[in-house]
């Protein structure tokens, strides 16, 4: 779980500095983050069945680091990214659901 939590929280430090810096959107355009949010979700649905517990883990800061990205978009020069990482924030939210719902069933 440590390395879910740690994972989830390097996911959320990228997330919240990319709309801020200078040549990243450059390097990376909201098209393509946009593009990566089909398999984001199914790596989260993948591993939530195989890992939950991990998937819980990393899920949690990784989605309140997209929340928190998001607020910042919006008052950063590009705001778009604040459609994206609600986006993403919502795909955190149910891979962290998933692997909260099969870890509970795996204990019982």
């Amino acid at each position: 779980m440590l390395l879910g939590a740690l994972s989830g929280i390097a996911a959320a430090i990228c997330i919240v500095l990319v709309p801020h810096r200078e040549g990243m959107v450059a390097a990376c355009p909201p098209e393509w983050a946009v593009a990566v949010s089909p398999g984001l979700l199914i790596s989260l649905l993948l591993s939530a069945a195989a890992m939950p517990r991990l998937t819980f883990a990393a899920c949690l800061p990784a989605m309140l680091g997209a929340i928190i990205g998001a607020v910042g978009a919006l008052f950063s020069e590009h705001p778009v990214y604040g459609l994206v990482w609600t986006l993403w924030a919502a795909l955190f939210f149910f891979g962290q659901q998933r692997a909260w719902f099969r870890a509970q069933a795996k204990s019982a």
